[in-house]
């Protein structure tokens, strides 16, 4: 991607975010939130989402990066970019199937553990160095690029399946926002 294209990019990202910031405020027009909420959603993820004609952020960062590379740690940095993805991913799914649907993480429904190789269950807040090196090492990539997709879909069946009001909802702790 060439730097303007870069650049239009992020444009049309903020653009589009400012709207969606703006439709969470007001409590207004919820189809039109979660409409643009998919597609941000859709850009982060892997074009085998399959959700219309977006550009996929992923497919473009991820193209050309080797197995080495995602699993390396570079000097002065804290995580490799294997651990980035297998954070985030963790992350959207916890908030999306605990604190959101009230329903059990796709991680634990899956038996994503033994597929990843994972030796840890959490989301990773608190590593150690030498956890994030070792998941680092550990983790079995296309199965982390597996669990990355089959999160991203149950995230986008829940969002759609959001009512006015619930988007201005805080989510419930013990797992269901009403």
């Amino acid at each position: 991607m060439k730097k303007n294209q870069i650049e239009d990019a992020r444009k049309a990202w903020n653009a589009e975010h400012a709207v969606l910031r703006r439709l969470l405020e007001k409590g207004q027009d919820t189809p039109k939130a979660i409409e643009v909420f998919l597609h941000h959603h859709a850009m982060v993820h892997s074009n085998q989402l399959k959700a219309g004609d977006v550009r996929s952020f992923q497919d473009e960062i991820l193209q050309d990066v080797t197995e080495e590379q995602i699993r390396l740690i570079p000097p002065g940095q804290a995580n490799s970019a294997l651990w980035m993805i297998w954070h985030i991913t963790r992350i959207e799914d916890a908030t999306i199937n605990v604190l959101l649907a009230g329903a059990p993480q796709i991680f634990h429904r899956g038996k994503w553990q033994a597929k990843l190789h994972s030796p840890y269950v959490d989301v990773g807040n608190g590593m150690t160095k030498a956890e994030i090196q070792t998941l680092s090492q550990s983790v079995d990539i296309k199965a982390l690029f597996k669990y990355r997709l089959a999160v991203a879909r149950r995230t986008r069946e829940v969002v759609r399946k959001l009512k006015a009001g619930q988007l201005r909802e805080k989510p419930c702790p013990t797992g269901s926002s009403g």
